[in-house]
């Protein structure tokens, strides 16, 4: 091939990567945009409201109670953002026993970016957290893409993520943006791209992105399980000396690729030894424990610390708060006595999302690899485990693969899709506005 052939064409690969790149971010960053305006019209209709409410709640830390207008005054720093901002500025130390529940990832990063950007840890935290998002959003979507291998189930699956019911808190202080990023980033590395006859998984840039999310939240703990499907595949592949060939598939054999994807015609590979070196398989061992370490890292630095390996967990899981473990079958017909009774009709709904999350992730184990499939399953198991649901739409944010799950049944009928991201962002906008009023617990 000659020099000019060559530079064409790798000028056209070139091109055809930006083609899809912008694919990927328009629509992410279409739906990042969509997100804040809602929260930003939410917040103004709080406000018009709030001249009106004088609903009272009790303080996460038990020492006093906010008003709907301390509310309104933090804004995008309220509820659980409140703690991050603080822990960042002050330390663990100077916020309290309580603040140990919180994960030290998105407090520290606050307090990087507010440093070098000279803002301060809150704004610091504020642009960690919607920078995060705007990533999470285009890696999810290029996940979408390269499962399914189609550009409009990603376009949809960002839009699902950032219009959900609980989404308003990707555009606060939350620690949820910056675990998303991770997560999603942890799957990009460790799912194989098998378009050549073999993977190109990086496993080490998978330790480092699930060490961080188990430092980020305590459900980062559960990337190990996702990350182990995927390890297993992998060590198998290199057990029976296949490497880019699923086991058991014989040499010039046709391999099944993603919809929208042509098969793979793997090539001969002479038969390795019966057992790889246990060293080329420490990527994929370092990556499936990394969730796990990142996450007892931080309980033993608690427990030299503060004394009690457990200490964040026990907190989190007092009766003030999320409560023990209990049956969520218990819980869930309590939440339905709720909103019969119109007692607490939030806490009813937690119901409505249940069913939803439940049902998609049904979809997840029809459509979507195991890998995904299990992390989501944990997810929501974890999620409705609580003896108290608050919260629940939040934590469901975390289970990214509901997101491409939901976005694979979009395409059938045109109108379906903008008729749903209507009422999500209606649902999304009253329950932030609820927020800011100090009804509803993000």
């Amino acid at each position: 091939m000659s020099t000019a052939r060559r530079g064409r064409s790798g000028g056209l690969l070139r091109s055809d990567r930006l083609v899809r790149m912008g694919r990927v971010a328009v629509p992410a960053v279409a739906s990042w945009l969509g997100a804040r305006a809602v929260v930003s019209l939410a917040f103004l209709v709080a406000h018009g409201l709030s001249g009106h409410l004088h609903h009272t709640l009790a303080a996460a830390g038990g020492s006093g109670a906010f008003t709907t207008q301390d509310r309104l005054a933090q804004g995008l720093l309220g509820w659980d953002a409140s703690w991050y901002s603080a822990i960042a500025a002050h330390g663990y130390a100077g916020v309290g026993h309580a603040s140990l529940r919180f994960f030290p990832l998105t407090p520290m990063a606050a307090w990087v970016v507010g440093g070098l950007l000279g803002i301060g840890p809150g704004d610091g935290l504020l642009v960690v957290a919607n920078a995060a998002a705007l990533v999470a959003g285009i890696l999810v979507a290029r996940l979408a893409w390269r499962e399914l291998g189609d550009g409009p189930t990603g376009r949809r699956a960002t839009w699902l993520l950032s219009l959900s019911p609980a989404a308003f808190v990707l555009a606060m202080g939350y620690a949820e943006p910056l675990f998303l990023a991770l997560a999603a980033g942890v799957f990009l590395a460790v799912r194989p791209k098998r378009q050549q006859g073999h993977g190109t998984q990086h496993w080490w840039v998978a330790a480092v992105l699930g060490f961080m999310a188990g430092l980020a939240r305590p459900q980062g703990v559960l990337l190990s399980l996702g990350v182990a499907v995927e390890a297993w595949r992998e060590i198998r592949a290199r057990k029976a000396g296949l490497l880019g060939r699923e086991p058991g598939a014989g040499a010039g054999d046709s391999v099944a690729a993603p919809a929208g994807f042509p098969a793979v015609r793997t090539p001969a590979v002479a038969a390795g030894p019966a057992l790889a070196p246990w060293r080329s398989n420490a990527g994929p061992i370092v990556a499936t424990l990394a969730p796990l370490a990142g996450g007892g890292s931080y309980l033993l630095w608690v427990a030299w610390r503060y004394g009690g390996l457990f200490t964040p967990l026990s907190i989190q899981t007092s009766a003030a708060r999320r409560g023990g473990f209990a049956d969520p079958f218990a819980t869930l017909a309590r939440d339905v006595g709720d909103l019969v009774s119109f007692h607490h009709v939030g806490t009813g709904l937690h119901l409505v999302w249940a069913v939803v999350a439940v049902a998609l992730c049904v979809v997840c184990w029809r459509r979507l690899p195991a890998s995904y499939s299990l992390f989501a399953t944990a997810v929501i198991a974890v999620a409705l485990s609580g003896a108290n649901l608050d919260s629940f739409e939040r934590y469901l944010l975390t289970a990214f693969p509901l997101a491409i799950a939901g976005a694979t049944l979009l395409g059938k009928r045109k109108w379906v899709e903008p008729a749903v991201y209507a009422g999500l962002a209606i649902a999304m906008a009253g329950y932030c506005t609820l927020a800011f009023l100090n009804i509803y617990v993000p």
